[in-house]
């Protein structure tokens, strides 16, 4: 389930004219409408804001935004992606893709805000998005438990070993099967859950 929590177009400055309420995304939130009052939440942001500069202002900029997420370690933030485009001498754009913690965002966007005005920048665009990922991670981690309990089972059987040839082929073969199932629910447990702590942020820039 997804919902949009903030999509405004601004036009103001780095000086921190803007006023609005910014969601701090990423961390389990309690959610006592949803499910069981006591219940863990799981929810994922992603952060989409654009950004415009005077001549020359787009690659200096884009570089000391990355520049920041690299310095934080990538514990905390990690670029997947940068671009930038110029497509003749007095314009020029760019994008900058980052994963980060819930934290490290909130802290950047509030710097993004109080750069001082002689940098000359405007945000054009900020929107925020939240996804309730709870009932997936909840279920993808009953069905990890559910392949451990029966990998376990197949295992006392094999170390028995009181079967038929045929039999004991079977199961080891059933085996390996739900070994790699199990991996893969893994997997993908592992990367919901890095959704949660890890939000994400995509920055357009402009001239």
């Amino acid at each position: 389930m997804e919902m949009v929590v903030a999509d405004e177009a601004l036009d103001s400055s780095f000086n921190g004219k803007t006023s609005r309420s910014r969601p701090t995304g990423g961390a389990p939130v309690p959610q006592d409408n949803v499910g069981d009052p006591g219940a863990e939440q799981y929810i994922a942001y992603s952060h989409n804001l654009g950004l415009s500069f005077p001549k020359g202002g787009v690659e200096p900029r884009m570089a000391a935004h990355t520049e920041a997420c690299r310095a934080a370690g990538t514990a905390t933030c990690i670029v997947i992606n940068s671009n930038v485009y110029s497509q003749e001498a007095d314009f020029a754009s760019g994008n900058l893709s980052l994963r980060a913690t819930p934290e490290w965002i909130e802290t950047f966007l509030g710097g993004i805000e109080g750069e001082p005005a002689h940098a000359g920048g405007d945000i054009t665009q900020r929107s925020t998005r939240a996804e309730d990922l709870t009932r997936q991670i909840i279920d993808t981690g009953a069905r990890l438990e559910a392949q451990k309990t029966l990998r376990g089972r197949l295992l006392n059987l094999l170390e028995r070993r009181d079967g038929e040839l045929g039999e004991l082929l079977q199961i080891e073969r059933e085996y390996a099967r739900v070994v790699g199932e199990i991996e893969s629910v893994e997997a993908q447990l592992k990367s919901l859950r890095l959704r949660v702590s890890m939000s994400s942020l995509d920055i357009n820039y402009q001239t």
